[in-house]
């Protein structure tokens, strides 16, 4: 009964100061987005694809492996919310997923989820509001051990799936 009162304190106690962002979410959706872009990467190397719909494809596979490698960086950097919420929408603003008419069904859904992580990581950290009991507080976030090794983890794989991409382009 004693750590039901306890989460339920806490809880309340973080709706009432507007608590930051929650790590794992953001850590989670980070990545999701790598193995997810992997997966992109994988179909779009399918032989069968008409080689005019690769570049967009291409394009898109790549931006989005960067704002997710970037992502990564500002999040094991460390800062306060509204910092990091503001780079991260500033590194994935130039993901726009591309036009799907025609494409196979394995590619549109590739890239559907791809779009959809994007979604989650902007979600799971967007920029908290300001309300009169944190204004002035500026508390920097870091992240703890577990979820800076996810997070390393999730670049690596953006830099692999970037050099994967390179190999696609040449094809």
């Amino acid at each position: 009964m004693k750590r039901l009162a306890l989460v339920l304190v806490l809880t309340l106690s973080c709706m009432a100061v507007k608590c930051p962002p929650s790590t794992t979410a953001v850590v989670t959706a980070v990545s999701q987005a790598a193995i997810d872009d992997a997966a992109l990467i994988t179909a779009l190397a399918d032989p069968n694809l008409p080689p005019a719909q690769k570049p967009p494809l291409l394009a898109y596979a790549q931006a989005a492996s960067v704002g997710v490698g970037e992502v990564s960086i500002v999040l094991a950097s460390g800062g306060t919310a509204t910092q990091m919420a503001l780079q991260i929408a500033s590194d994935l603003a130039p993901v726009v997923a591309p036009a799907l008419p025609g494409l196979p069904a394995a590619i549109v859904t590739a890239v559907g989820q791809e779009a959809a992580d994007i979604q989650a990581i902007l979600a799971a950290y967007s920029a908290p509001a300001a309300s009169p009991n944190v204004v002035g507080q500026a508390k920097v976030i870091h992240f703890g051990a577990g979820d800076l090794a996810k997070l390393r983890a999730a670049h690596a794989a953006t830099v692999a799936n970037q050099a994967r991409i390179a190999g696609v382009k040449g094809k």
